[in-house]
């Protein structure tokens, strides 16, 4: 019977590796626009549409039940050409991801190098802060005494008080303990299949910078007799230490994503494979009947013209017409007229009969 176009197993598998095309060329192409979602999901769409566009065309066309001499030959350009292709474009983007995951170990240690300074600027403060109080308390100690009492205590007491209150104030301790929950948050899935984790690191970088100026402007203001007797007071992380070691591998992630070229060793397996999962509903489509050993994908097989026989045992040479399926007999430029003799034993004999014009007429006798 005939072979229509169908569903079969074929198209479940080539439905997963779309799955999987989708999600890896998703990645790379977030990482090739440093993060731009848009761009990176209409990129997808359009591989996703191409890709099912022209594969479903090759099954289709391998399905035809008509045309065969025309559709065989476009057939050809859509398996040999087209959809190779597709495929390699589709696989660009891919390409990109595999490059970065050639960089993983580097990207993963960076970002968590990046978490564990990020948490280690609010360290440094602290350190900070206390180092200036000591300074403070040293400077009152020389001015006011070690051991003073009576007013000259209190006085000296509500000075320390006042310092430590500005740099380790409640609005202090609010932004440490938000920024760290934030950071633990951000800081989750630190691997390169994460696509977001460019996306992360740039959040990171930002909050980080917010968070520094924020402490810097914790640390400016100083008291009116903070810097008598030649004390002197700096700002937090005057030199950018801090903010510096907490950015610089989330820096260097980014120039990770951005900075790829060449093309992966894994993009040639891995294309080739996808490549066959995405054909398995071509390869499973069986030709239309009338086809079958007179089309074939390959251009170097010719056509056959089979002998076919009657239902009487006598075999005539003819062709098979591809859209009717029915054999065309020779047939001579008169009419032939046969006759049998029989006799009761079973047997039968052909007996030419006197030649009456252009027709042979042959008498029986039973």
């Amino acid at each position: 019977m005939n072979e229509t176009l169908k569903f079969s197993w074929g198209h479940i598998v080539s439905f997963l590796a779309l799955i999987y095309m989708s999600y890896v060329s998703f990645m790379g192409a977030f990482y090739m626009t440093n993060g731009d979602l848009l761009i990176s999901i209409l990129a997808i769409i359009v591989i996703d549409v191409v890709l099912l566009a022209v594969f479903s065309w090759a099954q289709l066309l391998k399905a035809t039940e008509k045309k065969f001499d025309k559709r065989i030959r476009l057939e050809r350009f859509v398996v040999f050409f087209l959809c190779p292709i597709v495929v390699i474009a589709a696989m660009l983007p891919q390409n990109y991801f595999w490059l970065v995951y050639g960089e993983r170990d580097l990207v993963v240690s960076s970002f968590n190098t990046s978490i564990v300074e990020s948490k280690g600027m609010f360290d440094d403060y602290e350190k900070y802060a206390q180092q200036r109080i000591d300074n403070y308390t040293s400077l009152l100690d020389r001015t006011i005494g070690k051991n003073p009492t009576g007013k000259d205590k209190i006085t000296k007491e509500n000075y320390i008080n006042t310092l430590r209150l500005q740099l380790l104030s409640v609005n202090y301790d609010s932004l440490c303990s938000k920024a760290i929950r934030w950071i633990d948050n951000a800081g989750r899935d630190g691997t390169v299949w994460n696509a977001f984790l460019v996306g992360n690191s740039t959040q990171i970088t930002q909050s980080i910078e917010k968070w520094h100026g924020t402490l810097v402007d914790f640390s400016t203001p100083t008291l009116s007799n903070e810097i008598d007797k030649g004390n002197t007071v700096t700002p937090f992380d005057v030199d950018g230490a801090s903010l510096n070691a907490a950015t610089t591998g989330l820096q260097t992630i980014v120039e990770v994503y951005a900075g790829q070229s060449g093309v992966s060793w894994i993009t040639f397996p891995m294309g080739i494979l996808l490549f066959i999962c995405l054909l398995l509903p071509y390869i499973v489509q069986q030709r239309n009947t009338k086809a079958r050993r007179h089309f074939s994908l390959l251009p170097t097989m010719h056509k056959e013209k089979p002998q076919v026989t009657s239902g009487d045992g006598d075999i005539y040479s003819g062709t098979i017409d591809i859209n009717n399926d029915e054999p065309a007999r020779n047939t001579s430029s008169g009419n032939n007229i046969y006759n049998s003799t029989i006799d009761l034993s079973g047997s039968s004999t052909k007996k030419p009969a006197n030649k009456k014009g252009n027709d042979d007429i042959y008498n029986s006798t039973f």
